[in-house]
């Protein structure tokens, strides 16, 4: 029973209890009282009609007549005249009843015994009889009665103001202990939220103690930020424009090549400067210096503007003079790179530099290519415009792409043919424990039937982004999941897109599909680099993702506890690490002790940690020694 009832059940009991005291008393009191006056009445009329009936003369009709228009307007039980031997001589009584509308219990309660008046009638000298009167109680229980009903009336008013003042001054002083409340449920879900502390003592010490909580929660993610921090500004970062490193570069064309989505398509932009060491005599080195700065901004600023047309971008300095974009699943690596060329200009412009002084090549890679290859074709676009006397900056070499369709409209019939024909769907991929091997969950990723073909996710999606049918067939495929009879992937991980869980409809949606399967577990998985700029909005996305039922959990996780500030209010399920860490832990031993970091703050908030792209040369020994709890990738079979 909340509060506020067991307020409204007190004041009910006491207003009633005051009621029901109220009404036997006092009707204890009236009912002696009256019981008195009317013994006192019953005499007086008794005597006043003796008097009356001696004065006259004592014909037998004219008595009754005298007495019958007395009883007719008196409240009487009844009159009786007798004679001198005690026999009845005229009598009148009432034989209705008079408290009609009075309950039988009230009638029980109320017992109202006055004495009748009695008083000698003569005749002359001689006494003639007796008058008896005895007035009729009723009309007094009746409105006996309706001062009760009156009473009880007021009381319910008072019962209910009363009532009302409680509850409003009870909303007021509990007010903090609804926070309170709030807050204890979500670090039940692992969200570590602080309050402002009540002034009311007893609520004082208990939010202290839970902010304490949450603080040292924040404490322990800030510390290994920290530590994040200076390994990466050690080992992975550019000392002059804190862009990532070569070595970083290269890790992360790696994850992606091992990847499990093998038709993904990913980009690769390398800008040079044309001659580094003529800059260097022409414009001095701290020039340079802010040169290149500028040009690591721009470039950095150019790929957040850029984002919606791919999952995810990194700029890197691979050397003195050469700067490089990674770009994973872009809707069009040439597009991109085409339109860098302004935005780079910009920055020459600013120094009074040549449009040629930057080189722009890029190219297209996936699983079916080495690391080599794909560098080996932009360093061949880049020596191409070296070596050109056109004054040309920019050179587009196509990696070895299935391109299938020549238009958007081929995509679009195509795509929207698949969401109608219930061809979109999740294939799943074991996730499992480090240490014993054993299931964790599955893993869903996305597939559509094409021209007959299964094609995977990093085949249609950039395409679907750029249509906008991302809604559409991750709709479709979620309808498919939870149509799926009783099976062993019952507890499956899906990965959505931000754009998906924003729209209101969406969420309803998925509210509904989960409520009409309880059984079904499922965790819903957003990419790191989706979510940034979005944190306030997926805080209430995941609370109400996790109300209705969901688990909710983070894929590709780099950057997540330094650039989401917010990240311990989010009661995040699962962190599903980026595949350059568990790479890069095998590289090094600052891999390792990032990787470690990085275990030890998704612990903190209470979530499962998983290490992405872990494969058959890597070492789940080892990264359970390390603090992980999971791994996925090509290196696990459905077998384990």
């Amino acid at each position: 029973m909340t509060l506020n009832k067991q307020l409204w059940a007190i004041v009910s009991a006491v207003v009633l209890i005051m009621f029901v005291c109220g009404v036997l008393i006092t009707t204890a009191s009236n009912v002696q009282q009256v019981s008195q006056q009317l013994s006192i009445k019953n005499n007086d009329n008794a005597n006043l009609l003796a008097q009356m009936l001696s004065e006259m003369d004592k014909d037998e009709v004219f008595l009754e007549l005298i007495l019958a228009a007395q009883f007719d307007t008196g409240y009487y039980e009844y009159l009786s005249l007798k004679d001198t031997s005690g026999e009845t001589i005229i009598s009148r009584e009432f034989a209705g009843d008079v408290a009609t509308n009075v309950p039988n219990w009230f009638l029980r309660l109320i017992q109202i015994d006055a004495s009748p008046g009695v008083a000698l009638v003569s005749d002359g000298w001689n006494q003639f009889g007796s008058i008896e009167v005895r007035s009729h109680s009723g009309y007094l229980i009746n409105d006996m009665w309706s001062a009760t009903k009156r009473f009880g009336f007021w009381s319910a008013i008072i019962a209910i103001l009363v009532g009302a003042i409680g509850t409003a001054i009870q909303r007021k002083v509990t007010r903090p202990l609804d926070r309170v409340v709030e807050q204890a449920e979500a670090l039940g879900d692992k969200r570590y939220i602080s309050l402002p502390v009540p002034g009311t003592l007893e609520y004082k010490k208990l939010v202290l103690a839970m902010n304490k909580l949450t603080a040292r929660v924040k404490d322990i993610i800030d510390k290994n930020n920290d530590k994040i921090n200076q390994l990466r500004d050690q080992t992975e970062r550019d000392e002059l424009t804190g862009l990532a490193n070569r070595q970083v570069f290269m890790q992360r064309i790696d994850a992606l090549l091992t990847d499990i989505d093998e038709a993904a398509s990913h980009g690769l932009v390398m800008l040079r400067l044309r001659d580094l060491d003529k800059l260097n005599r022409t414009l001095g080195r701290r020039s340079v210096d802010e040169f290149l700065v500028n040009l690591s901004h721009e470039l950095d600023a150019y790929c957040q503007q850029q984002h919606s047309s791919m999952q995810e971008a990194l700029v890197a300095r691979l050397n003195g003079s050469d700067f490089a974009i990674l770009l994973e699943q872009p809707t069009h690596t040439e597009e991109f790179a085409e339109r860098l060329q302004s935005h780079v200009a910009r920055v020459l412009e600013r120094f009074n530099q040549a449009n040629d002084s930057v080189l722009i090549g890029s190219t297209n890679f996936n699983t079916k290519d080495s690391k080599s290859q794909a560098m080996m074709r932009l360093d061949s676009a880049l020596s191409q415009l070296e070596s050109t006397e056109t004054h040309r900056a920019f050179l587009h070499i196509e990696g070895s792409i299935d391109i299938p369709y020549a238009t958007a409209d081929e995509w679009r019939k195509d795509l929207l043919d698949a969401i109608a024909s219930n061809q979109v769907f999740f294939e799943f991929y074991p996730v499992v424990h480090t240490a014993s091997a054993a299931v964790i969950h599955y893993e869903g990723m996305i597939r559509a039937r094409l021209n007959s073909d299964i094609r995977h996710a990093g085949y249609f999606l950039p395409w679907a982004r750029r249509l906008e049918l991302i809604d559409q067939i991750e709709l479709a495929a979620l309808r498919q999941l939870f149509s799926r009879e009783q099976t062993t992937t019952d507890n499956v991980a899906i990965k959505l897109s931000f754009d998906f869980i924003s729209h209101q409809a969406n969420r309803h949606a998925l509210v509904e599909l989960i409520q009409s399967h309880p059984t079904k577990k499922v965790t819903l998985e957003f990419h790191e680099a989706a979510l940034m700029g979005h944190a306030v909005a997926f805080e209430v996305y995941c609370k109400e993702l996790r109300q209705a039922g969901f688990k909710v959990g983070i894929q590709g996780a780099l950057n997540c506890f330094n650039q989401l500030s917010n990240i311990h209010e989010f009661g995040l399920d699962e962190i599903k690490l980026h595949a350059s860490l568990t790479q890069s832990a095998h590289d090094s031993e600052a891999g390792k002790s990032m990787l470690a970091a990085f275990c030890s703050l998704g612990h903190s908030i209470g979530a499962t940690v998983i290490a992405q792209g872990f494969n058959t040369n890597h070492n789940a020994k080892l990264l359970a020694e390390l603090g992980v709890d999971g791994i996925t990738g090509p290196g696990v079979s459905l077998s384990e």
